[in-house]
């Protein structure tokens, strides 16, 4: 059992046991020999990321991972600076076979060959399917070069689609972080204030997540004058602007453990806010629950349409509401209008899946928005908010 710790807190061997079945039932569906997983850090923030690593694995290597998973015999997980590093990986991986060097590809290579698979049918994994974020070239050419016989085929998505019915585990580990995010807003609200910069506003916000035993893998948050905006969406990372009487604070924080996250889309006045943004805050609002009690398992995205735009648009606004996957980095589904066609209309909603749900009207002009939302899991009979933070209330401070 992996030592407890706050950057991959483990799950029971029990849950592991449950994610390798899946794995191994994957590779015979595609008639693969075995994964060839690889993770690489992708964030500016705190957590380490590799989820596609992690989730199997329980640990990711600075910098970058491999994980090869055979069809046939044990996995072994490969990481970077293996001399130094390998006796902590061994500590914390839920995988016993933790080998590695500097360079990880040539220790792929051997074990694949050592696993007979040098004329194999690998599957690759890249990091992040939704950004096609895939092994390195480099890295590509090497195996290519190395195995001329085996054939590389991506299964990206195929691999990811296994994460997004969550288990009762998973499940408690993401209402964790929704209670770790909730507290975060709380806390950014009671220092909210003129003169206290945007950066101010983060490290708060980073120190109660971090003590709570979590970690960031974004914070957007930004700040504009309600008077003269110039602000539609948070910045990606935080300035140090101080905030005046009279300022919207927008943030997108995802708060997260063991790689499992929830994210509030969080809107904050400092001072009353002007008509109009309160008329746009309703509209959010508004949006963000329609959707919300909308979902119904058994459900698809086309049920949905009729509640993404139309309030929103007859006020004289761009609608940018959405339901996005979220609970381990991001991942299907992603519903919304674009160029007022439903993206998304397929997607069948089940049981234990999880994404934020949010509701956001946008300028004509781009110089204004605000937004409302978090995240939520499909029950049996429904969808329910895993926050206790009153997202869809007006926040004044």
């Amino acid at each position: 059992m992996p030592v407890p710790n706050d950057y991959w807190p483990p799950f029971s061997p029990g849950e592991y046991a449950r994610r390798h079945r899946l794995i191994r039932d994957l590779l015979a569906r595609q008639g693969l020999d075995a994964l060839v997983i690889y993770g690489t850090h992708h964030t500016p923030f705190t957590d380490p990321g590799q989820i596609n690593i992690t989730w199997a694995a329980g640990y990711a290597g600075f910098f970058h991972s491999y994980l090869v998973f055979p069809a046939a015999g044990e996995p072994s997980l490969v990481i970077p600076l293996g001399p130094w590093h390998l006796d902590n990986a061994r500590e914390l991986s839920a995988i016993p076979d933790v080998r590695g060097d500097v360079d990880v590809v040539a220790c792929v290579i051997d074990r694949l060959r050592a696993l007979g698979l040098s004329r194999g049918r690998l599957g690759i994994v890249g990091t992040m399917e939704w950004i096609d974020q895939s092994i390195p070239w480099r890295h590509h050419e090497r195996l290519r070069a190395a195995l001329p016989e085996a054939s590389l085929e991506l299964v990206s998505k195929e691999y990811e689609d296994l994460r997004v019915v969550k288990s009762p585990e998973e499940l408690a580990v993401t209402e964790r972080a929704a209670g770790i995010a909730d507290e975060a807003h709380e806390v950014l609200n009671r220092a909210a204030r003129p003169g206290v910069t945007n950066t101010d506003l983060f490290n708060a916000v980073l120190a109660v997540v971090h003590e709570r035993g979590g970690r960031i893998n974004m914070c957007h948050l930004g700040s504009t004058s309600t008077l003269n905006p110039d602000m539609f969406y948070a910045d990606p990372l935080p300035v140090n602007r101080p905030l005046q009487a009279g300022d919207v604070i927008l943030t997108e924080l995802c708060a997260g453990v063991a790689g499992y996250f929830a994210k509030i889309w969080g809107c904050t006045f400092v001072g009353e806010p002007t008509r109009e943004y309160r008329r746009m805050f309703e509209l959010a609002a508004t949006s963000y629950r329609q959707l919300r009690e909308a979902v119904r398992p058994g459900g698809t995205g086309k049920d949905l349409e009729p509640y993404f735009a139309d309030a929103i648009e007859a006020a004289g606004y761009r609608s940018g509401s959405a339901i996005g996957g979220w609970g381990t980095y991001n991942q299907p589904p992603a519903i919304g209008k674009r160029a007022r066609e439903l993206t998304g209309a397929d997607w069948r909603f089940e049981p234990g899946q999880t994404f934020t749900i949010m509701g956001w009207p946008i300028s004509r002009d781009e110089r204004q928005g605000v937004w409302a939302g978090d995240t939520c899991a499909v029950t049996e009979t429904g969808c329910r908010s895993l926050h206790r933070y009153p997202v869809a209330e007006i926040q004044v401070v």
